[in-house]
């Protein structure tokens, strides 16, 4: 299924992102199911750099290269400010919110930095798998190259 997904994503975007993206996503699902609560966070939030930067080439035709300072308050005002013809309200503005919460999980939580003693991971971790599950299933909706039927079946599966 995932190379299915993975195939549809590379059509249409860098296969350098899809590999990130779907690096991130493996990396994440795996640590939450070892335990590594903290670190399926911290992989959650380079699956949202990945997926930044791939809304990024749906909607400009390039993107900020790996590596380099992604500056994601502004990819969002810019997102939420296209018109509503050019772009799925998806990509516009359902993607980046959700991608918004992971991301600000990674980096003000007790993930990447030290927090106030309450550990959150457990929550926090549970939150980010919904969360990135559900942006590759709105990835699979938008970019499936798939008959409809498949694509129900792979965004359920990712769903559950």
């Amino acid at each position: 299924m995932i190379n299915i997904i993975r195939a549809s994503l590379a059509r249409h975007h860098s296969s350098q992102l899809v590999d990130e993206l779907f690096q991130a996503y493996d990396e994440a699902k795996r640590n939450y199911y070892e335990g590594g609560h903290r670190l399926s966070e911290v992989e959650g939030g380079r699956f949202c750099e990945a997926a930044y930067r791939i809304l990024e080439e749906a909607t400009q035709g390039s993107y900020t290269p790996i590596g380099s300072q992604l500056d994601t308050i502004k990819l969002e005002r810019r997102l939420g400010s296209l018109p509503s013809s050019s772009h799925p309200k998806s990509i516009r503005l359902h993607i980046p919110r959700a991608l918004r919460v992971v991301y600000d999980i990674r980096n003000n939580r007790d993930a990447a930095h030290l927090a106030d003693g309450i550990d959150p991971n457990i929550q926090d971790a549970n939150l980010v798998i919904g969360v990135i599950s559900w942006v590759l299933a709105e990835f699979v909706r938008l970019y499936h190259g798939v008959s409809a039927k498949e694509a129900q079946r792979i965004v359920d599966d990712l769903s559950v």
